[in-house]
């Protein structure tokens, strides 16, 4: 009796914590889908007033950097949301087996959190096969990083008219906090290949 109760306070505490990790996997998917919105309202709201960004002077060099902070913070969320993941396959392999749920009797990886992973994790989807759905996650990122980099670029130039040589200044910080954020993005997408899909 003991140890049914042991193993039942076990399998209660593995579905706690199971269940935490996904709400935080949820709240970091969510929230990471709010930055892009916020990154999208911001490069439209000053795109709208591209005609009256001379009135900002040498001052619209700084308009690229809340852009570099949200998408540093994504990189961010993109390694924690990596690290859940792992966490949350864990758990979840544990519980099937529990729940005598193993891989072989539910076809593979076709139930629960590994299903997903299966679409939205790159690397889970090339190595499934789903090679239509890699390319389209890297259209995604990749066109969301390009128009950063290059709204960024325009934006620094254009400040050349004002700030003369001075703006190699921001010139060279938006290149360094450009290759710290690449950098980490990459640190990302490595613990991201790490998720069992």
């Amino acid at each position: 009796m003991d140890v049914n109760h042991h193993d039942d306070s076990s399998t209660a505490a593995l579905v706690a914590i199971y269940q935490a990790e996904r709400a935080d996997s949820t709240s970091n998917m969510n929230f990471s889908l709010g930055l892009v919105a916020a990154e999208a309202a911001y490069l439209v709201g000053t795109s709208a007033f591209w005609d009256k960004l001379a009135l900002l002077g040498g001052l619209m060099a700084l308009l690229p950097f809340p852009l570099i902070c949200l998408v540093a913070f994504q990189s961010v969320l993109l390694a924690a949301s990596a690290t859940k993941a792992i966490s949350i396959t864990c758990l979840e392999k544990r519980l099937k087996d529990l729940a005598d749920l193993s891989d072989k009797s539910s076809g593979g990886h076709s139930v629960g959190f590994a299903a997903s992973e299966r679409i939205f994790n790159i690397s889970g989807a090339t190595r499934n096969g789903n090679l239509p759905i890699a390319a389209a996650t890297l259209i995604t990122y990749g066109g969301a990083g390009s128009i950063i980099v290059l709204y960024t670029a325009v934006v620094t130039l254009k400040s050349f008219n004002y700030l003369h040589a001075w703006a190699i200044l921001p010139t060279a910080g938006y290149l360094a906090l450009l290759t710290v954020i690449t950098l980490s993005w990459l640190s990302g997408l490595r613990i991201v290949r790490n998720v069992p899909a």
